[in-house]
């Protein structure tokens, strides 16, 4: 809970890391044992490039024919301009609840809570669609062809309880798989792309300019480009994960947000690479498209059977690990929010495993909301939909409230910054934020357009109805920023300068 004392004792024997959290106005309660790899693991494996070109290579193919490599670029450059103004922001507050804690601190305590609420339902529900994804290829390897509802259930149910065991354990063993499956993954796509170079692409650099017919007699290309813009925000996203990881993380306030913005670049620059080595190596445009899996169509067509199966493998392990991660991070927000007492049954969800320090009851209640959520699987890509505009709503939120804090000098002193610069890419991420969102709403009214906008609903009302009016009156109560973090002062961690 915070406290009025914010400024620790001037001999207090704590390191820096919990000094500043103690100005904050906690006192440390999660191990602080991840690395710089690790922190950078959370967002990379949050990523899921491998997994999501696995699953989105099709998408873009089909809808804007081989040139949607360009509205792919175009599209992830403006992705990761939210992740560099997310990154100053956690750099700021490098505090678990992520954008929760940022919004409610720059003096949007109310919106802030709802931020967190969007947050936990749009990784939850990407946890979902993950599981319900995966099903039929956990199905497959035990020899069933054809999976039916029942059983699609019974799969996604095995995988969420899975990535939970892994979770309740403790940080280091969900960071250990972590690490091990970016390793994968990164060996992975970069096998691929030299593969593919040694044996040779067969297409000219200017079939990347073509629409593969998807416009004919002078149609406009401009629809396909929009749609295809949409990709990055199903690839790049949840860029304050290492933000919501950042009390596990040492030098936090240095190492959360450069995880961030080193998981984005390298995630737009890893999938960019791939999907062009991959397109130039397509030897029939109508056999990839006409696949169900278009990704394998091509690596069957160039380079035989075995190593599609271990790309397959390498994939599903990808997005395996990403479902844990989403857990992991969900759970820290519900954490963050138990810990204001701004949750029904605040003291039982604050409550920590004695050794591993895991927010245990946290974990386990979004297993169970995940698993309610994969019975929406009829609507996979709306639940996908939901998942992005949630995200896309958020981080455009917050990147405002840090603008106007900006403005109003509100903002504490930061290692990580840009300066003058860092405003005109604030202002990038909140129009790209709006435009995600309503684009995305456009393509899916009914599903992921309503369905936002009943999660917005639900959470107004559990905060005006479920939370008793001493908690709402202790979270709207307004935040002090400490003199020694404001603009020009000295946090702890500017002893490590």
């Amino acid at each position: 809970m915070p406290n009025d004392n914010l400024i620790p004792p001037p001999n207090a024997d704590a390191s820096a890391d919990d000094a500043y959290l103690s100005q904050l106005g906690y006192r440390p309660e999660l191990r602080r044992v991840l690395g710089l790899f690790s922190s950078f693991a959370v967002q990379f494996s949050l990523i899921a490039v491998t997994g999501s070109i696995f699953l989105l290579y099709g998408y873009g193919l089909s809808t804007g024919g081989p040139a949607f490599i360009w509205p792919f670029i175009v599209g992830g450059v403006f992705q990761v301009i939210v992740g560099l103004s997310m990154a100053e922001l956690v750099s700021a507050f490098p505090l678990a609840g992520g954008s929760y804690q940022i919004a409610r601190r720059l003096g949007r305590p109310a919106l802030g809570w709802q931020m967190g609420w969007w947050l936990v339902i749009a990784h939850l529900a990407a946890m979902a669609a993950n599981a319900v994804a995966l099903a039929p290829y956990f199905a497959s390897a035990m020899g069933i062809s054809h999976i039916s509802t029942a059983q699609t259930l019974l799969f996604s149910a095995g995988l969420i309880g899975f990535v939970t065991i892994l979770n309740v354990v403790g940080v280091k063993l969900s960071a250990f798989a972590n690490n091990i499956g970016v390793i994968c993954e990164l060996v992975g796509i970069s096998s691929v792309v030299i593969i593919l170079l040694v044996k040779g692409v067969i297409r000219p650099a200017s079939f990347l300019t073509s629409s593969g017919g998807i416009t004919a007699h002078g149609a406009s290309y401009f629809v396909p480009f929009l749609f295809v813009l949409l990709m990055p925000a199903f690839i790049i996203s949840s860029f304050d994960s290492t933000g919501n990881m950042a009390e596990e993380v040492k030098d936090a306030a240095r190492k959360a947000p450069r995880g961030v913005v080193t998981a984005n670049v390298s995630a737009l620059v890893y999938a960019t690479v791939a999907m062009i080595i991959l397109t130039l190596s397509i030897q029939s445009l109508s056999g990839v498209t006409s696949s169900s899996i278009p990704l394998m169509a091509v690596l069957h067509q160039r380079l035989g059977h075995l190593y599609p199966q271990i790309f397959e493998v390498i994939a599903i392990t990808s997005l395996i690990v990403t479902t844990q991660i989403l857990q992991l991070t969900a759970a820290r927000i519900l954490w963050s929010q138990a810990r204001e007492r701004q949750l029904p049954a605040s003291r039982w969800f604050h409550r920590l495993s004695p050794k591993g320090k895991v927010p245990v009851n946290a974990t386990l209640v979004t297993a169970v909301i995940a698993f309610l959520l994969t019975l929406w699987s009829p609507f996979l890509t709306a639940l996908a939909a939901l998942t992005a505009i949630g995200w896309a709503a958020v981080y455009g939120l917050t990147v405002a409230a840090g603008i106007v804090a900006k403005r109003r000098r509100q903002l504490p002193e930061h290692p990580w910054k840009y300066g003058r610069l860092g405003q005109v890419l604030d202002v990038v991420s909140v129009a790209w934020s709006v435009i995600l969102v309503g684009v995305l709403a456009y393509q899916s009214p009914r599903q992921a357009g309503l369905g936002f906008l009943i999660v917005v609903v639900v959470g107004v009302l559990i905060y005006y109805f479920v939370l008793p009016r001493r908690a709402r009156a202790r979270e709207e109560a307004p935040l002090a920023v400490p003199d020694a973090m404001a603009a020009g002062g000295r946090p702890p961690w500017t002893a490590r300068s």
